[in-house]
């Protein structure tokens, strides 16, 4: 039987099937014609066993599927334009404030949302805010005391407030909005390329049918978790929100000692990245801990072992450990919390 017929209504025409989680950006487009019952149960199977696939369905009648409201984003830079891409469709007004120039003509131009330079008078306040659904807040840390400035009177008490920007608390965030209704995200730079892991959290203001919103909005970041203690948010920040840089810089060592012992350079780098690639999918795959893992590899007196003891030795653990705690401190500052909290 054609999937347009049975397996999926005629409102959608294909079925985007996205290979996941070591290939984010592998995929294919079926059109629904081409999907039978049984390949549709495969896919499903592997959903469901294997947490392998996902499955979007694009729709012929984009009408039917557009939310009536209204989505302002307050700053137009790489994550809000990852957001953009996949939500612009979704709803009846985009708005985009953008300081750039290029920017913001760049994002009319690919996305058809309408662009303003800066909030600067009642007409483009009234544009803006009036009516609107979803505010994201998508600003460097040090410009947010300047959108507050325009946002405090402006907002309707409806209207949800989503912040992407980094150590800015629930409470600043209600008292610079003048609004209940917020979220308080934590994405990480992966999400460039749908592979990043959001963290987030929500005021008991931020409905059902909000918090649906808040999935639709992160999810073409990547996986999202939901957290109840905005505690959890300061702590992602330093593991996950963080946490490229670390990978980053570790990478960055490896490639330059295989350099130093004579590698090329293009050949150090690809090890190191298929490296990392492969073991965190490996760790995945196994479900075993890390140390079970690590001692399946280190041989007694092999060049594993010689290795982590170098790295026991320069006290890697502590190092990690501290930096990650530095990282858990600086957040609580940012968002004007006691930072001074110690582990034991």
């Amino acid at each position: 039987m054609p999937a347009s017929k049975g397996i999926f209504p005629n409102m959608y025409k294909q079925v985007r099937v996205v290979f996941q989680p070591r290939f984010p950006r592998h995929g294919c487009i079926l059109p629904c014609s081409d999907i039978n019952i049984s390949t549709y149960a495969n896919m499903r199977w592997l959903q469901d066993q294997a947490h392998t696939t996902r499955l979007f369905c694009s729709s012929t009648t984009s009408s039917k599927s557009k939310n009536s409201g209204k989505l302002t984003f307050i700053g137009g830079g790489k994550m809000a334009e990852v957001m953009i891409a996949k939500t612009h469709n979704s709803f009846e007004t985009v708005n985009v404030v953008e300081l750039h120039e290029e920017r913001r003509a760049y994002l009319q131009d690919k996305f058809n949302v309408t662009a303003f330079p800066k909030i600067t008078n009642d007409e483009h306040k009234k544009q803006l805010f009036e009516e609107t659904d979803v505010v994201v807040l998508a600003v460097k840390p040090q410009n947010v005391n300047g959108v507050f400035e325009n946002l405090r009177h402006q907002l309707n008490p409806k209207t949800l407030v989503v912040s992407i920007v980094a150590g800015v608390s629930i409470a600043q965030l209600q008292e610079g909005c003048n609004t209940k209704s917020v979220c308080r995200t934590m994405p990480n730079t992966p999400a460039m390329i749908g592979a990043g892991i959001t963290v987030w959290t929500a005021t008991d203001s931020v409905s059902n049918y909000q918090k649906d919103l808040i999935k639709q909005l992160l999810d073409p970041l990547g996986k999202e978790e939901y957290v109840d203690d905005e505690d959890f948010i300061d702590m992602a920040t330093a593991v996950s929100g963080s946490g490229p840089a670390y990978t980053f810089l570790f990478m960055e060592a490896s490639i330059e000692s295989a350099v130093h012992m004579g590698l090329p350079r293009g050949l150090a780098k690809t090890l190191t990245e298929e490296t990392m690639k492969g073991a965190i999918a490996y760790a995945q795959a196994s479900k075993e801990h890390p140390a079970i893992l690590r001692n399946d590899i280190t041989s007694p007196g092999g060049t594993t072992a010689a290795a982590t003891y170098k790295l026991e030795e320069g006290r890697f653990r502590t190092v990690v450990t501290d930096a990650i705690w530095a990282a858990y401190q600086r957040a609580r500052q940012l968002g004007g919390k006691d930072h001074k909290v110690w582990r034991l």
